[in-house]
């Protein structure tokens, strides 16, 4: 792994060689190495290249990214579709920000501009899978879900302490919650967790 301000030339050569013969890591790390100019000259070019090599081959971190470009429209056409896609991936393979983001298209597809339909259950399935991972935005919303009993038992206290945890990681929906409980009603509370009961089959 490269870590230090400049890897000797052989370290690199043999990322080089392993990243040729399709090993994943090796294809990610030079993505670093290129991308920050790691013990070679920075080229965004071949940062890409084995960025799309890593992705391909499966690299879970590599395969988030891919799905944060679609998301977000960075350098490539938005495509909440293809960002769910390669999300899924990389959350099969454990990878908490991935988990986090698959959960929350399932929940708000409908409302981030494509057709995506959403599942309330693959919802709250990812959200508890990247809550263990300790991801603030799960932690957030499926403290939600639990707050409101929307999918899974209600539960206030288990609730309160999710949102709670999330807020102090500073997670701004879950700060925004704690201040508005008792300045708002039920609803408020709901639009805050971006949670709509009625659109859910």
């Amino acid at each position: 792994m490269l870590t230090q301000p400049a890897a000797a030339a052989e370290d690199i050569n043999n990322l080089i060689r392993q990243a040729e013969a399709g090993n994943a890591d090796a294809q990610f790390q030079l993505v670093k190495a290129y991308g920050q100019g790691i013990g070679v000259s920075k080229d965004s070019n071949k940062a890409k290249h084995w960025f799309s090599k890593a992705a391909e081959n499966g690299h879970a971190e590599a395969e988030y990214w891919t799905g944060y470009n679609y998301f977000y429209g960075q350098n490539i056409e938005k495509n909440l579709g293809k960002a769910l896609e390669w999300y899924e991936r990389s959350a099969n393979k454990g990878y908490g920000p991935a988990q986090f983001m698959t959960g929350y298209i399932y929940q708000m597809g409908h409302l981030l501009g494509e057709s995506i339909r959403p599942n309330l259950a693959k919802a709250i399935n990812w959200y508890q899978l990247a809550v263990a991972k300790g991801e603030m935005g799960a932690q957030f919303h499926f403290g939600c879900f639990k707050y409101f009993g929307i999918g899974v038992d209600k539960n206030v206290v288990t609730a309160d302490s999710l949102i709670q945890k999330a807020a102090a990681n500073g997670q701004r929906g879950a700060q925004q919650f704690l201040k508005s409980k008792g300045e708002v009603g039920e609803k408020g509370l709901l639009q805050i967790c971006d949670i709509y009961p009625n659109i859910y089959p």
